[in-house]
């Protein structure tokens, strides 16, 4: 490989890594729990551990006890970009976001800790490539051959991932028999990696962590309403690249940073606001609003032209016994991109989900639930022609015990 080839990789590949998680935002993730999946609307959930992390200062309407839940989603997909009828997808299935919590409560107060993926999550493999200059439609080793060699070099396997894990210590307090406050301490934990050729090429891995504060309130007017809110400040997050390798790490080091070169790239901070209403013994109503605020994060440049984002559930829950219930819901999401500013890698269509699942509970305190997604996104197409295109399952199955 000439050095003006790998010159000019290094370049592209630094524009090419610019925004590669798969949250359900930009950055943040909406679905962090499998109660999720059946039910998309959880901020001002009282009903499971998952409250942690929907409505922290709900867990304290759990009831005296010590509460473990575990789960996890697997995410099925089709993400494609095509430009001049060349469609370059990926099919990559997605099969471990997991989460551990547990919750001690009394009567008056709530501890609680665990773990879980908050933003991204899984890896995308293109196996011909991604678009990297939106006006020809080649790829980043196509453009690098046309540069050497006057004709367009050969499409290579790209592989993207991104993940955030967060996790998590905090309680609850009961100020009165309506009103709760929490405050959580969140630690973050982001990795992103990017291989060109398996790794022959380019073998790349950078991470980052910080930390932050969440608060709550839960606010309970009357018997069957429930008003839930939090608000996770944002966290300054720096990162470190931990690898680079493969024949072309070299030249790609100036643009990528050597070992131990560090860079900033902030997680979002997010407000959101939950009601739900029992309307009748068997029937709960939930709906609520989550904001993510991009215009006070860092990214070195990289967040210029973004605009908040946001993301409106509304669901409900109906116990066919005791101990089953039957569960749906409708979400949207606009994550607060132009379509002009698109990464190939993972574009942030705007999308309308469907959510049906059920909860049993086979036996006092032990509680299973399962439950699936279906985001439909809007196709967008760019000036530049290329359209982008998705398609997403989230599927959850989780279990709870609570030791009374």
């Amino acid at each position: 490989m000439t050095y003006r080839m790998k010159a000019l990789l290094a370049f592209l590949t630094g524009m090419a890594l610019s925004s590669t998680a798969g949250a359900t935002l930009i950055e943040n993730n909406t679905n962090l729990s499998a109660d999720w999946t059946r039910m998309p609307a959880r901020v001002a959930a009282t009903d499971s551990v998952d409250a942690v992390l929907y409505n922290p200062a709900g867990t304290i309407r759990l009831g005296e006890g010590t509460f473990i839940m575990a789960g996890n989603q697997f995410l099925p997909k089709e993400y494609s970009h095509t430009k001049d009828g060349v469609r370059h997808e990926t099919t990559t299935l997605t099969t471990v976001v997991p989460n551990l919590f547990a919750v001690k409560n009394s009567k008056k107060w709530s501890g609680f800790a665990g773990f879980g993926v908050i933003g991204g999550g899984g890896a995308l493999e293109y196996e011909n490539g991604m678009i990297l200059d939106k006006a020809s439609g080649y790829t980043v080793t196509q453009l690098a051959g046309l540069k050497a060699m006057g004709k367009p070099g050969p499409i290579l396997t790209e592989e993207v991932a991104s993940a955030w894990v967060g996790a998590y210590v905090g309680g609850a307090c009961a100020v009165s028999d309506t009103l709760s406050l929490s405050l959580t301490g969140r630690l973050v934990y982001g990795t992103n990696t990017y291989e060109i050729d398996d790794g022959r090429v380019l073998d790349y891995e950078k991470t980052g962590t910080g930390f932050a504060p969440i608060i709550g309130l839960n606010y309970t007017p009357s018997p069957t309403v429930n008003i839930g809110f939090r608000h996770e400040f944002r966290t300054r997050v720096e990162w470190e690249v931990d690898k680079i390798d493969g024949s072309a790490a070299e030249a790609m080091a100036p643009t990528l940073g050597q070992k131990g070169h560090t860079t900033r790239k902030d997680f979002p901070a997010m407000t959101a606001l939950g009601v739900s209403w029992k309307a009748t013994e068997a029937l709960t109503l939930a709906t609520d609003v989550s904001y993510a605020w991009h215009d006070d994060i860092d990214w070195e440049g990289a967040e210029e032209g973004l605009d908040n984002g946001v993301e409106v559930a509304c669901a409900f829950e109906y116990a066919v016994t005791p101990g089953f219930a039957v569960s749906a819901g409708y979400s949207y999401s606009n994550a607060g991109v132009d379509p002009e500013n698109y990464s190939t890698a993972l574009s942030k269509n705007v999308y309308h989900g469907i959510s049906a699942g059920f909860m049993a509970e086979p036996v006092e305190g032990l509680r299973f639930n399962v439950g699936a997604t279906k985001l439909f996104y809007e196709d967008d197409t760019d000036s530049r022609g290329i359209t982008y295109e998705k398609d997403l399952w989230i599927i959850g199955i989780g279990v709870q015990y609570a030791f009374r």
